[in-house]
């Protein structure tokens, strides 16, 4: 036990040879654990001894930080899944992208200018897919607003036909309007179920 009472106290270990620095810590012998460096050249929380355990957390001069990585990136890299909850959020601040997937294969943006919110691609196509696994239940893709008072409302709903299979050959595609289930083209007053207002240039 290493105990001080003294205002501004800290405990400090200087090393000799650059680049190893830091303690272990150990319960009998066992649970070994390891806070420094063993000649990395930033910090590293170790499980195990500093010479042959797996390094889970580093943190580089540049403050780049890594967990499951020795070599990260940008400020927060992980190698692995990330779990947020309790009803957390994760929140980009300013005008930035919250970037998804791989920048060299298409990544999906979701961002925003401060009055509208943008979702993009870059690189690729930008699709809107659910994915059937058994019979299908209306699955789909449903675009809903909510009101001052709170209250979501469906506006317009593209879904699958009920009850087809996974690979039937007779899956139809539906537009289904949650006002009047009229659809316009060309027409932002549709009369009809679908109303097509064509361009005197059309034929």
């Amino acid at each position: 036990l290493v105990q001080s009472s003294a205002a501004g106290a800290y405990f400090a270990a200087d090393s000799a040879t650059v680049g190893f620095f830091g303690y272990e810590m150990s319960s009998a012998g066992t649970g070994k654990w390891a806070v420094g460096s063993y000649g990395y050249s930033d910090l590293s929380i170790v499980r195990g001894s500093f010479s042959t355990g797996t390094r889970l957390l580093t943190v580089q001069p540049t403050g780049n930080v890594g967990i499951g990585t020795t070599e990260p990136v940008q400020k927060l890299q992980v190698a692995g899944n990330i779990r947020i909850q309790n009803n957390g959020q994760l929140l980009v601040d300013g005008i930035g992208d919250l970037v998804l997937g791989n920048t060299s294969a298409g990544a999906f943006y979701l961002g925003g200018n401060g009055s509208t919110s943008i979702m993009s691609a870059a690189n690729n196509s930008l699709i809107y897919e659910w994915r059937r696994t058994s019979v299908d239940n209306l699955q789909g893709i449903t675009f809903r607003g909510q009101s001052i008072a709170g209250t979501l409302q469906n506006y317009l709903q593209l879904y699958g036909h009920n009850g087809i299979t996974a690979d039937s050959a007779y899956a139809r595609f539906y537009v289904k309007s949650f006002f009047d289930s009229n659809v316009g083209i060309g027409t932002t007053e549709p009369v009809a179920s679908l109303h097509i207002a064509a361009d005197s240039s059309v034929p």
